[in-house]
């Protein structure tokens, strides 16, 4: 099943919205309501119809994440982030954000990662002497606007600074856009809640859920073990070929690939500083770790032990979301 999308064909799309469908369809079968989570603002408006519209926002919700996976593949395949030019990034997005049935419901992390993954765009594209005002007032706008979603997600945008200073010679004019562009989704949510009269609700609503230190809402059972275990094993092989990934590569790639390992480990911090973390919080690692994971898989020497570590992975994402 793997080698359907070690190729970067357009036309291989099909193939991995179907995935998308066999990894996602028990959650049609499954009542749904309202995640609870940190939700930013703009989800507070968004996710009530999880229960009112159960098939529309079910369907909705696949499309956007093969959206993501699309648009994922199209990073990696734009900067040569990755050896060879495959659909791993998108297919392991999809798998391992399928992993468990609380992965499945439509949250604020998922309608977050669409502007995360423009705001990356806009980061990478810093290698370039072209348009550098607009790319860094767009990160913030990004940023911004995935943080009105998840309110957690305001910290990956300080990420892009400290990604720029990385990528390119920063300066403080740089900061300034940075932070206009994280202003403004807010001053424009902040004018029409004021116009309805609900200016309130950005603060009770948005600013005041979010962080807390050590907030698990979660039981340590086999199910959670395995999950924890399994994610923490992929962690750690893509720490392990970090050389791999950054030796004999120009120093742009390697940057960008630096960016990803530290988006990865801001990631997993989050987990920890987070409101209400819960098992369905290991989503927000996803971007940087599907990349990451695809390298792994990209650079294994035996195609046919790939396949049968991705059929096991395949095996126990459906597994975990039909055993009690």
């Amino acid at each position: 099943m793997l080698s359907l999308f070690r190729k970067n064909l357009f036309i291989y799309n099909v193939f991995l919205v179907v995935y998308c469908l066999i990894l996602r369809h028990s959650w049609y079968f499954s009542e749904t309501s309202p995640p609870e989570e940190p939700m930013g603002l703009l989800s507070s408006f968004i996710l009530p119809f999880t229960s009112s519209y159960p098939f529309t926002v079910k369907t909705f919700t696949i499309l956007l994440i093969f959206y993501q996976a699309v648009e994922l593949n199209r990073l990696v395949s734009i900067n040569r982030i990755l050896p060879i030019n495959s659909l791993f990034p998108g297919t392991f997005y999809i798998l391992l954000g399928s992993f468990y049935i609380e992965f499945l419901p439509l949250s604020g992390i998922w309608l977050g990662n669409t502007f995360l993954l423009f705001m990356l765009q806009d980061l990478f594209k810093q290698t370039k002497n072209e348009e550098l005002p607009i790319r860094a007032f767009n990160m913030g706008f990004y940023g911004g606007l995935a943080s009105l979603f998840y309110f957690p997600y305001i910290i990956l945008p300080l990420l892009g600074v400290f990604g720029i200073m990385f990528i390119r010679t920063f300066k403080a004019i740089d900061y300034i856009r940075i932070m206009t562009g994280i202003v403004v989704p807010y001053f424009l949510t902040a004018t029409v809640l004021f116009m309805f009269g609900d200016l309130s609700m950005l603060w009770d609503n948005h600013f005041t859920q979010g962080f807390a230190l050590f907030d698990f809402h979660f039981h340590f059972y086999w199910k959670t073990i395995a999950l924890l275990s399994i994610f923490g094993l992929l962690v750690l092989f893509v720490i392990g070929i970090y050389s791999n990934l950054t030796n004999k590569v120009t120093m742009p790639i390697h940057r960008k690939v630096e960016m990803l390992y530290w988006m990865l480990m801001v990631s997993i911090a989050m987990f920890f500083i987070i409101q209400n973390a819960d098992i369905a919080s290991l989503t927000l690692t996803l971007i940087p770790l599907s990349i990451l994971v695809a390298a792994v898989f990209l650079i294994l020497p035996n195609e046919h032990f790939a396949e049968v570590v991705h059929f096991i992975l395949f095996g126990a994402a459906l597994g975990f979301q039909y055993t009690g």
